[in-house]
């Protein structure tokens, strides 16, 4: 069965690659099928080229393809923080001012705003805010001027990375629309006013510690750090002595990323020159602190460089964050609320998976406009009306 209103997301990290396939029906999206797949090699180093991909995620998709009983038509495609650059956009246009703003121009200056940018492809502009004849403007329809402006952010993606996806994606026969990840995480994980008010989204992935931080229509900050936990597992074989493999699965079975909440119990019995030494759950959580205490600090360096620290409201998502006692740990690190961002949907309540789902969710969304549905208590009006609304008007 091949259905439009079948989507599956495909969230490419630097640690495996994750597929949701989801169904929209009327207002409700639902989830039917979820699958990951390691990409080969990365548990030394991270993927390089496009055949270092393919098989995950031919496998990955597959999967859960079957779950679903059902073969999306488009592929929804996260592009991370790493992978494109944000920039302020401002565009501008003329009008008669005997009549008022009305939906179509709004669409048509914020559409403006995407087509703006040559040599790279614009998948997204996030609005920042309307001025009309220079007075500013929670929502300017129904207001008459002379001037209409806007102002966002564009999602800019080079072309050489559209290219690689490109040529993944003729490997596997299939097309896909791409949407900026960070995003797409920050407005399934937070609400409005949260966003107003402050707050950041830390995805600790693989190999990339991914964050987003907005504080009002005014500050928006994405960075990308080359540290994840990939490296806590590195450390764990290195300091023990055992291979990637046995120290992955060690770090899952046993290990807790803040020490005060580890137990003072054998988990590993290890080969010494003195005979067998035994490893306590206490010791494996102090590499595990170790190494994310550095890789946290350098998230609440970087947001005290940008001016966003500190903020009311910190989000971690990610596999790692999973881990027992993370919380706990960020909750010493951090100020203010601190909390683990999942998925709400079932099947797929896990902080790894909120990329692939925020993908899914973003383009139901998206398909909702498109039919001409408007706003409703379960699924709301995507396109740029929807986001003006949700990021603009709820911010004044």
């Amino acid at each position: 069965m091949v259905s439009r209103s079948v989507i599956a997301a495909v969230d490419i990290g630097t640690h495996r690659v994750r597929v949701v396939v989801g169904e929209r029906r009327g207002y409700a999206l639902y989830v039917r099928g979820a699958a990951a797949a390691p990409i080969a090699g990365t548990a030394k180093s991270r993927p390089r080229e496009v055949l270092d991909v393919l098989p995950a995620l031919r496998r990955a998709l597959e999967e859960a393809e079957a779950m679903a009983h059902a073969t999306p038509e488009v592929l929804v495609i996260g592009v991370g923080g790493a992978e494109a650059e944000i920039a302020p956009v401002r565009v501008s246009a003329r009008r008669d001012p005997r009549t008022a703003v009305d939906d179509a121009e709004v669409e048509a200056l914020v559409a403006a705003a995407q087509g703006e940018g040559a040599g790279a492809y614009v998948p997204e502009v996030l609005p920042r805010r309307f001025l009309l004849d220079g007075v500013r403007l929670a929502d300017p329809r129904g207001h008459a001027g002379h001037e209409l402006v806007f102002e966002g952010w564009q999602v800019r993606v080079p072309e050489e990375v559209l290219e690689a996806y490109r040529g993944l994606l003729n490997r596997l026969e299939r097309e896909a629309v791409y949407r900026f990840r960070p995003f797409a995480v920050l407005e399934l994980l937070t609400h409005a006013e949260e966003r107003r008010e402050g707050v950041v989204v830390v995805d600790v992935g693989g190999w990339n510690t991914e964050l987003i931080a907005v504080k009002d229509a005014e500050r928006l900050v994405v960075e990308s750090f080359p540290f994840g936990g990939a490296y806590l597992t590195r450390d764990v074989a290195r300091v023990l002595g055992i291979s990637l493999a046995d120290a992955e699965q060690l770090k899952l079975a046993h290990g807790v990323a803040y020490v005060q909440e580890a137990a003072d119990v054998e988990v590993l019995s290890l080969p010494s020159e003195k005979g067998e030494a035994y490893l306590r759950q206490t010791e494996l959580a102090q590499i595990l602190e170790a190494r994310l205490e550095e890789i946290l600090t350098l998230v609440r360096s970087r947001l005290e460089e940008h001016a966003l620290d500190p903020l009311p409201t910190y989000v971690f998502t990610g596999g790692t964050s999973a881990l027992p006692g993370f919380t706990g740990l960020v909750r010493r690190l951090f100020p203010g609320s601190v909390r683990i961002g999942y998925p709400q949907y079932m099947g797929v309540r896990h902080p790894s998976l909120s990329g692939a789902v925020a993908l899914l969710h973003a383009e139901a969304l998206a398909g909702l406009a498109e039919e001409g549905f408007r706003r409703h208590d379960g699924i709301r009006e995507e396109g740029w009306i929807r986001r003006v609304r949700e990021w603009l008007l709820e911010r004044f």
